[in-house]
């Protein structure tokens, strides 16, 4: 009687429990050079008008470790948002620092972005939780120089929000951050910009075709 008993209460209890649902994945973090000028900041500086979304803006310098929340999209902020980057954007990054490549303050360290839908505590989705060295590989202002996809918008029906915790707690690589990074949002199928050594051969290249029709003249 008291095994059927303690059978009883365990299934009463797996039944009533709530369910809790490891966050989807996302990544994986891929070199993607796409302009801010038209994507919505949710985390970030000098980003414009932001195509009339409201974002978190840095404040005062960045420290070397931390945590950041964009504003809680919800209305219509949050119809908006879906409009301008459909159901399946990428997170798009843009690392801004001063160090040369391979010291120290050249990378920004990423410990975990997530994001919440509907005003759940736990993360529908996330990149991490680990710590991932991000070098500068672009060296343009407002273009990306990574994107994670992955993030699927459609189950935000009331609210989104996104976190971005960032920052070397070993005191090794990264420690010196010295931009303030954007985070936006880019709509899939989104055109990339050229990247600056891209366009020089593209200019050097016509150059010299003017220069050979000329010289054939």
């Amino acid at each position: 009687m008291k095994k059927l008993a303690i059978i009883i209460f365990t299934a009463v209890f797996l039944t009533a429990a709530p369910a809790w649902a490891a966050p989807v994945p996302l990544g994986p973090l891929t070199e993607g050079n796409y302009s801010q000028q038209d994507s919505p900041c949710f985390i970030g500086y000098s980003c414009g008008p932001n195509v009339g979304v409201i974002m978190t803006t840095w404040a005062g310098s960045v420290p070397d470790q931390g945590m950041e929340s964009s504003p809680v999209y919800t209305g219509a902020q949050l119809t908006l948002l879906k409009s301008l980057v459909g159901s399946t954007p990428f997170i798009a990054i843009d690392i801004n620092q001063s160090g040369k490549e391979g010291s120290d303050d050249s990378y920004y360290l990423i410990r975990y972005i997530s994001v919440y839908f509907n005003g759940a505590a736990d993360p529908a989705y996330q990149f991490g939780p680990n710590l991932t060295a991000v070098p500068q590989n672009y060296t343009g202002n407002g273009v990306s120089d990574y994107v994670i996809g992955g993030l699927d918008l459609s189950g935000a029906t009331t609210s989104l929000q996104f976190e971005v915790a960032w920052g070397n707690l070993t005191g090794t690589l990264g420690d010196n951050n010295n931009g303030k990074e954007l985070f936006f949002l880019v709509k899939a199928g989104s055109t990339q910009v050229p990247e600056p050594m891209s366009l020089l051969l593209l200019g050097l290249g016509l150059v010299g075709l003017a220069g050979v029709g000329r010289f054939r003249k």
